[in-house]
């Protein structure tokens, strides 16, 4: 397998009245590798901040040094690869452990190996971290000094306006459809069929249930503007009112509180979509008689029900299948044997915690018997500390034996139809279908494994 010798390059910031940092840096790279003879097999460039490596240039770069595709990386310099140290030294870590090479033509080429490498490494990332500290001390200062002279650094547009010569300006057609979604709210109607409204009416953008809840969350469109330095007023010209806009925010709050689940899915928001991966969600026709419950793909409603293919699944079924299927794992005897040590480990626990309160009353008994003989305290004073101790005391939880708890009784347990269901659903990770419908994957917390591929799992038979 060939190596590849890769150039890199980074900036935080693309702005249009500047030239690209990155051609400047990949022109200096191909510079340096003409003089010294090095061949650049890929050049990556990305725009992004160095204070993360969640950055998907990098992160594709991490992904083939450690599958072995990489032999020497080039930076302009080492602060482009990361600006935090923990990070930078966490790098070099993994190209060290991979053999690859790192070339800094600012800063020489840098090993990883020894303890005077390792030094000078961490001394250039921590020269990179407080660097970016500066420049974020003075960026938040800059943009305070804005901030009083009324100036909005750092804008985000929303629907409806446009940003020019540093200011806002209405877009009318947008602006429009504003007015007709507070307008068809406030009447009654929800995201889902004021966002139909704006793709039948040839008058209105197309906004989506998403967009649509954007919009009535916005301030800014009665001109309230609140950033991280305070409020600026008269800065964005108004579309609606603040009276139409708190009308608006008053029923949305009614909605949510009388908000309840009107179908009953001990799955929710733990199926995805085998097709397009988004979260299923619950759906019933309450207009419709005999309509059957299912889980359907949320895509369906967000999208005008034609972005996602996925047929629905009723609700009773999978989840019987999945029922089926948790209490066919733990009632097997290896997990048996480890929830009653478990249970056994739990109870102990607790009696040797009931021990020690009981031991640290009466200590502190003790010492208010101590305190009124000395006459530190009255008598009141003694009584009302005695009968808070008693009360703790009559809080004390139960003794169980741990003889009681048996294998026959913990099985016993599973295999009921109700008591223990929900405490069963509480374990469910995530759960699994194919693009039939069909369980697939069962998993619960703390296990990495489907259980519905243990061979100790019995297959669902619907009675």
């Amino acid at each position: 397998m060939n190596k590849k010798t890769i150039a890199y390059a980074r900036q935080s910031l693309q702005k249009s009245n500047r030239e690209s940092s990155t051609r400047g840096q990949i022109e200096a790279i191909r510079k340096y590798c003409c003089t010294n003879k090095i061949e650049i097999d890929e050049v990556w460039t990305e725009v992004a901040s160095g204070k993360t490596m969640k950055r998907e240039k990098m992160q594709h770069l991490i992904h083939h040094i450690k599958q072995g595709y990489v032999e020497t990386l080039i930076v302009w310099r080492l602060d482009r690869i990361s600006r935090t140290t923990k990070d930078l030294l966490t790098f070099f870590t993994l190209c060290t452990d991979h053999k690859v090479n790192i070339i800094s033509i600012n800063d020489e080429t840098l090993g990883y190996e020894n303890s005077m490498d390792k030094f000078k490494v961490q001394i250039l990332a921590s020269m990179a971290e407080l660097q970016r500290n500066i420049i974020s001390e003075n960026k938040v200062n800059t943009n305070r000094v804005k901030f009083q002279r009324d100036h909005i650094p750092f804008h985000v547009t929303p629907f409806g306006y446009r940003y020019i010569n540093k200011q806002y300006v209405v877009e009318e057609n947008e602006a429009y459809t504003v007015r007709e979604v507070y307008r068809l709210y406030t009447e009654g109607l929800g995201y889902k069929k004021i966002s139909r409204c704006t793709e039948e009416r040839p008058d209105l953008v197309f906004c989506q249930p998403s967009h649509i809840r954007q919009i009535l969350l916005n301030r800014k469109y009665y001109g309230y503007y609140k950033g991280a330095h305070g409020v600026v007023a008269s800065i964005i010209p108004a579309i609606i009112s603040q009276e139409i806009y708190e009308k608006a925010e008053q029923l949305r709050h009614s909605k949510a509180q009388n908000r309840k689940h009107t179908v009953l899915a001990n799955l929710r928001r733990k199926i995805k979509c085998p097709l397009c991966n988004h979260t299923m969600t619950t759906y019933h026709n309450r207009n419709q008689t005999n309509s059957t419950p299912v889980y359907a793909c949320s895509q369906r409603f967000r999208k005008q029900y034609h972005a996602c293919s996925m047929r629905p699944i009723p609700i009773s079924k999978l989840e019987s299948e999945a029922l089926y299927v948790i209490k066919s794992f733990l009632s097997t005897d290896e997990i048996l044997k480890e929830i009653h040590q478990e249970i056994v480990n739990q109870l102990k626990e607790k009696q040797a915690r009931s021990k020690r309160t009981e031991v640290e009353i009466e200590r502190q008994k003790e010492v208010l018997v101590h305190e009124l003989a000395a006459g530190n305290i009255d008598i009141k004073i003694f009584k009302q500390s005695i009968e808070a101790l008693q009360d703790t005391t009559h809080v004390a939880e139960p003794h169980i034996d741990t003889d009681e708890v048996t294998l026959q009784k913990i099985a016993s347990l599973i295999e009921q139809k109700t008591e223990a269901n929900d405490a069963l659903w509480q374990l469910v990770e995530k759960v699994e279908v194919d693009e039939s419908g069909a369980l697939s994957g069962v998993y619960l917390k703390d296990l990495s494994i489907n259980i519905l591929n243990r061979k100790e799992v019995m297959k669902y038979e619907s009675i």
